[in-house]
């Protein structure tokens, strides 16, 4: 109601070409802000990069509120992990790639098409982190080979950084954090949200935790 008309928003079927547009035309962006960094953080935006992530783990993970609905095994399952967890955020610094400004809610309902162009709105949940932490869109891709093509599409962006294969193996680190630094990020806003109203997000760090915890068992 405070925006003009961005124009239609995306829906979820969309074809390979379209997912593709968003993940570079938002790479783009990142690496725009990438510069901008210390400016942003002087006008308030809050800084979640990897050094951040480490000391806000043992909180998450010991928040009632944050793992009120997982199971006792789902629960000790993540305490078991947590010091990978911990050497997985802590690698993300080991690589090139730079902070910038995330968008932390990036789905297909907040961009939409005006003129032609994409535009992102709903920066809500902004923040500077790690960009891939913003990828939803390939994270949650459920074609494998679509998956691939995506992720290969957005680290394009990034290898004058670091090489391809670096990038891979940094992506590999990611689909564990990225599930736990938008946890963190919902534990957040259920602490300075009424307890009436906790019921609209209280779903999300369950969800997220899970979804921290599939990844885990992928990587075996």
């Amino acid at each position: 109601m405070l925006l003009e008309d961005v124009g239609p928003t995306l829906g979820t079927a969309m074809p390979i070409e379209r997912k593709i547009e968003i993940v570079q035309a938002f790479g783009r962006l990142q690496r725009d802000t990438a510069g901008h960094v210390h400016e942003l953080t002087e006008l308030g935006c809050v800084d979640r990069g990897p050094k951040h992530l480490l000391p806000r783990l043992g909180p998450l993970l010991n928040d009632p509120l944050a793992v009120a609905q997982l199971d006792a095994d789902e629960i000790d399952a993540l305490h078991r992990a947590e010091r990978r967890i911990a050497e997985m955020c802590s690698r993300l610094s080991d690589y090139a790639v730079p902070s910038t400004l995330i968008h932390g809610d990036l789905h297909p309902e907040n961009i939409a098409v005006s003129d032609g162009r994409l535009a992102f709105f709903d920066w809500t949940e902004a923040c500077i982190a790690h960009p891939f932490m913003d990828m939803f869109i390939v994270f949650n891709e459920q074609d494998e080979d679509v998956r691939k093509q995506l992720r290969d599409a957005y680290l394009a962006l990034w290898t004058d950084i670091e090489t391809m294969e670096g990038l891979r193996k940094l992506w590999s680190l990611c689909g564990v954090v990225h599930a736990l630094h938008h946890a963190m990020s919902y534990q957040t806003i259920l602490h300075h949200t009424e307890e009436r109203s906790r019921r609209e997000l209280g779903n999300a760090p369950p969800f997220l935790l899970r979804k921290a915890l599939r990844y885990l068992r992928v990587l075996g």
